[in-house]
């Protein structure tokens, strides 16, 4: 039994121990998401206690993977936890209810793919703290003796996300590319899923401010609708239309925005790793020389994601995105850049 379910002062009031589990878990409301029991008797897969013991993907709850910090149970100790709670008594527990189709699963491993954000919502009171990073130079200008790019200073960066509610969040970033701040909202409820093939879609809008001094159009928003594809369990495809407002930051003539359209994919290798592509196209507005093409590996645990990418993009917000890239990738040309996260979850 973990130490964090033991004592007087257990983690979310409950007690895990002999004298006190049934009490604490049966017919229970879990406080870390009210929508679930704790145990709900005769049906595991409307227990919390049952689901947050299972790998991710299996299990679709969002929260850390429990005994936290330890090593998960392996399938026999599972299938008892499995056997014990579909064993309760009805006379003396009541019937279970009415069963209810199986969650969706998680349609990508992060709430960001490379570039574009994917229609993954948080979750409720999760806090997601992240770090983007992309390289000045290309690969090849730099070469080996530059370290292929590492050498040279970069683009960065830093972000704030809440989960306002179980669809809704909102979030802060601050790059020192023209030190921009950029301010969104997103609305991500989960749209259907079938036979295994799942839909999901979101509403996202920011707001963003230049604050470099020799910048122009200094302030804009921007609107993107997101919608995601699961067509079987390893594939996972984004399909992304957005606007920014005043897109061009070089010219104070200038003051159209930017459209375009983004696509993804993400191929799941293993339950924690995966391969990712990305394109976002200019259909109209301000356009940079080239469009944008990333490419990236990335691996997840159940509260950490890490990207390692390639990408002839050199922004990182959305504002800044949009245009476009400024190097070849057709040629060769792309520099060098990673993404980590790590979120915060009521257990």
């Amino acid at each position: 039994m973990p130490a964090c379910h033991g004592g007087a002062k257990p983690a979310a009031g409950l007690r895990l121990e002999a004298s006190h589990l049934y009490r604490d878990t049966v017919n229970v409301r879990a406080k870390t998401d009210s929508s679930f029991l704790r145990v709900t008797p005769g049906s595991p897969e409307l227990s919390l206690l049952y689901l947050k013991l299972l790998p991710a993907e299996e299990g679709h709850y969002r929260g850390p993977r429990m005994p936290l910090s330890m090593e998960p149970l392996n399938e026999t100790q599972i299938a008892l936890v499995r056997s014990w709670i579909l064993e309760f008594p009805e006379d003396e527990w009541g019937a279970p209810p009415t069963p209810v189709p199986p969650a969706a699963p998680r349609f990508f491993r992060d709430s960001s793919l490379i570039n574009l954000p994917t229609p993954e919502p948080l979750g409720k009171r999760t806090l997601e703290f992240r770090i983007l990073h992309r390289f000045k130079q290309s690969t090849r200008d730099a070469g080996g003796d530059e370290l292929w790019g590492l050498d040279g200073g970069s683009w960065w960066s830093i972000q704030l996300a809440y989960g306002l509610s179980q669809t809704v969040q909102a979030g802060l970033r601050r790059t020192n590319q023209l030190r921009d701040y950029e301010g969104f909202v997103l609305y991500a409820p989960r749209i259907s899923g079938t036979a295994g093939k799942y839909f999901s879609g979101a509403l996202r809008g920011g707001i963003a401010s230049v604050r470099d001094e020799q910048a122009a159009n200094r302030n804009r928003w921007s609107a993107e609708v997101i919608l995601g594809y699961r067509p079987w369990k390893p594939i996972s495809l984004l399909l992304t239309s957005l606007y920014v407002s005043s897109a061009n930051y070089e010219d104070p003539l200038d003051d159209r925005g930017t459209a375009g359209v983004g696509l993804g994919a993400e191929w799941h290798v293993t339950s924690k790793q995966s391969l990712s592509a990305e394109w976002i196209g200019q259909t109209a507005g301000v356009k940079a020389g080239y469009q944008s093409v990333s490419l990236a590996w990335g691996v997840a645990t159940a509260r950490h994601a890490f990207t390692l990418l390639a990408t002839n993009t050199p922004g990182e917000h959305t504002d800044l995105v949009a245009p476009g890239g400024d190097m070849d990738f057709e040629k060769g040309y792309f520099r060098l850049g990673f993404n980590i996260s790590r979120s915060f979850t009521p257990h």
